[in-house]
């Protein structure tokens, strides 16, 4: 029997971060979205700025973090396949960066408590 890593070995060490960098970017602004939510119906004033719009800064922190490990699968893979996953990572990143940034807008402009 091979043992994992022999296994793993034809990803090229992606495997792991790749898939960590595919599903942090939308799991950021899923997490965002439904905390800011949350906290509208539970105390509505913590929704608000400052709390919401720091909750949007590491939600978006984290977008870029993912957007720039899919890059780089994208420009250090030799093969085209991992080339075409980090550029889907990277694009589907910077997606969910801009609606963390229409959300993070939302938030800081709009009241959260307007009763």
């Amino acid at each position: 029997m091979k043992k994992v890593a022999d296994k793993l070995a034809p990803l090229g060490g992606f495997g792991a971060g790749a898939a960590i960098a595919f599903f942090a970017a939308p799991a950021a602004w899923i997490l965002l979205q439904q905390t800011e939510g949350g906290a509208t119906y539970l105390a509505c004033a913590a929704a608000g700025p400052p709390l919401g719009v720091w909750l949007a800064l590491g939600a978006f922190l984290v977008c870029v973090g993912a957007a720039a490990a899919g890059w780089r699968i994208s420009t250090i893979s030799t093969s085209p396949a991992w080339r075409f996953v980090g550029r889907l990572t990277a694009g589907m990143a910077g997606v969910s960066a801009l609606a963390v940034l229409i959300l993070a807008a939302t938030v800081w402009l709009s009241p959260t408590c307007p009763r």
